[in-house]
């Protein structure tokens, strides 16, 4: 047995070496006035063929037998016309480089072997634009088009999808999570969302990425609810494809030659070195490679966003696992399962339209983040938003006007971003809205009784001032029902103390003081609403 294990051990130590006899030792390069130039050694003399893509500019260099053993992190590239380089091994022991580009460039690249300069070497230079030629007008925003966002509500029709406590069904609450996700992305400028289904029926898998192929779409997410026999179970996750045992599907869903022709279309072939053969499986690995590596990165970003407003994250990274539904081979693709449907009280807060709307927007923006670091080609770049939602708990007397005129917001805007489906509020809800810099967020106080400006100032922990100046006060004097904006760097929103008295309960103390049970339990912690005579408590 001892000696069964040796031999496998030492077989998968050496099975990269049995099909790789030559290795890639070393990378150098070098900046003159005219070109940068890329020095690759190899331990022998090596074949190559080289391949260049255009939408995103790469070139392709596949070199027979042969293995990495340098580190090529070391480049400083950042000077360069090279944005990244990457590398892969192919079948049959061929190494791929791969060089993504900052734009069309002249280059050239020949070989030097070993019996002319000692140590065999691939060379290839990037010629520089001239200054003249380079120089550039602003990009013109207004003729590119919008990133287009596939929503894929998962199930449907048929196939209600996984089944919750009181015969909720996943299908009716991944279409209204993505109906959300496609609102959020239309009143975005530099985007638009379509759905693969917009009602209550049956889509095949294939039907759904052959959907966001043929409509060009640059990014695909589809939406979930997930199941397990144990109701215990819970937690959002977040899915990219598993590269094992994909090729089969990925396969079927180019067999059609129309398709094959399309995916050339998306990334044109300039030049193969007159050799034709294999084009199509080197472009299909390739571009699986690009896409997996795009759909990881924007997973990454998704799980951020997502930790902050799920109740819990089934698994804190991206998982892999090979649903159909993500093996299009050129568009970036996520699954997300929202939560755990099996799970009581999960399932609750998956079919509330709040919590619907904060998972929502949280894809929303990890889907936006990616595309303001990964713009795709031809598309308006998204401005970066440093902004986090800001949340408005609903008080007595407030109306949905109001408090747009207070955070200088359109109503109509209010309604779209909330998901709202009147301008009725009620107490306790909670209304959200981006705010570019949560330093800046306008808190809004309305003047009691008996308050003075000078101790309004001292609870805000703000200068009076400052306060005076924010409200265009000429004077302290404040009357009753004034709403006075407040904002600034460290400020904080100040809390009544409360102490309880005989007969008192939380709701009748939260109706006094305008505010909602639930805020006075979460500002507390308190796991109950038992309050005992005597007891001190923060209401916000």
């Amino acid at each position: 047995m001892k000696v069964r294990k040796f031999i496998i051990f030492m077989l998968l130590i050496c099975s990269e070496a049995a099909f790789s006899d030559n290795f890639l030792t070393a990378a150098r390069m070098s900046d003159s006035d005219k070109a940068t130039r890329f020095v690759f050694e190899f331990k022998h003399d090596v074949t190559y063929k080289i391949i260049e893509l255009v939408k995103p500019n790469r070139l392709v260099v596949d070199f027979s037998q042969s293995a990495l053993s340098a580190d090529l992190s070391s480049l400083d590239i950042s000077a360069t016309n090279v944005l990244k380089i990457r590398t892969s091994k192919k079948k049959y022991g061929d190494l791929r480089l791969v060089l993504d580009l900052k734009d069309a460039r002249r280059y050239e690249h020949f070989l030097l072997d070993s019996e002319v300069s000692g140590q065999a070497r691939f060379v290839i230079d990037f010629f520089k634009v001239p200054d003249n030629e380079g120089k550039s007008t602003k990009t013109d925003n207004t003729s590119k088009r919008k990133i287009l966002i596939a929503i894929d509500a998962g199930h449907g029709g048929k196939d209600p999808g996984a089944l919750g406590p009181g015969k909720i069904q996943e299908k009716h609450i991944v279409l209204s999570i993505s109906k959300k996700i496609e609102r959020l992305f239309d009143q975005d400028p530099s985007f638009d969302g379509f759905l693969t289904r917009d009602g209550d029926y049956f889509l095949d898998h294939r039907k759904r990425s052959r959907l966001a192929f043929d409509k060009r779409a640059d990014f695909f997410v589809s939406i979930h609810a997930d199941a397990f026999p144990d109701s215990r179970a819970n937690g959002a996750s977040v899915y990219v494809l598993s590269t094992e045992g994909s090729e089969s599907e990925v396969n079927k869903f180019l067999s059609e030659g129309e398709i094959r022709r399309d995916l050339n279309q998306g990334s044109t072939i300039i030049e193969i070195d007159k050799q034709e053969e294999g084009v199509d499986q080197i472009l299909l690995d390739l571009t699986m490679d690009k896409t997996l590596e795009m759909s990881l990165e924007a997973g990454g970003y998704v799980v951020k966003r997502l930790s902050k407003v799920a109740r819990r994250m089934h698994k804190k990274k991206v998982e892999r696992a090979s649903f159909l539904v993500l093996k299009s081979p050129d568009i970036p693709s996520l699954l997300i399962e929202t939560g755990f449907i099996s799970n009581p009280a999960e399932s609750m807060r998956l079919a509330d339209e709040n919590y619907q709307n904060k998972l929502a927007q949280a894809i929303y923006f990890g889907i936006r983040d990616f595309h303001v670091k990964n713009t795709p080609y031809g598309a308006l770049i998204p401005k970066a938003l440093d902004y986090k939602l800001y949340e408005y708990e609903v008080k007595s007397g407030d109306t949905l006007s109001q408090i747009a005129v207070d955070y200088g917001f359109k109503i109509d805007d209010l309604v779209r971003f909330n998901g709202l489906k009147s301008s009725k509020l009620v107490v306790g809800q909670n209304i959200k809205f981006p705010w570019e810099n949560e330093n800046k967020i306008k808190k809004i106080y309305v003047v009691k009784n008996g308050d003075t400006l000078s101790e309004i100032a001292q609870s805000w922990n703000i200068s009076l001032a400052e306060l005076r100046s924010q409200n265009n006060l000429s004077s302290n004097v404040i009357k009753v029902g004034q709403r006075l904006t407040i904002h600034g760097q460290g400020i904080t929103q100040p809390k009544t103390v409360y102490i309880v008295k005989r007969g008192d309960t939380l709701s009748e103390i939260a109706l006094k003081n305008q505010t909602t049970t639930k805020a006075i339990m979460r500002s507390n912690n308190l796991s109950s609403s038992t309050i005992s005579v005597g007891q001190k408590l923060a209401v916000p």
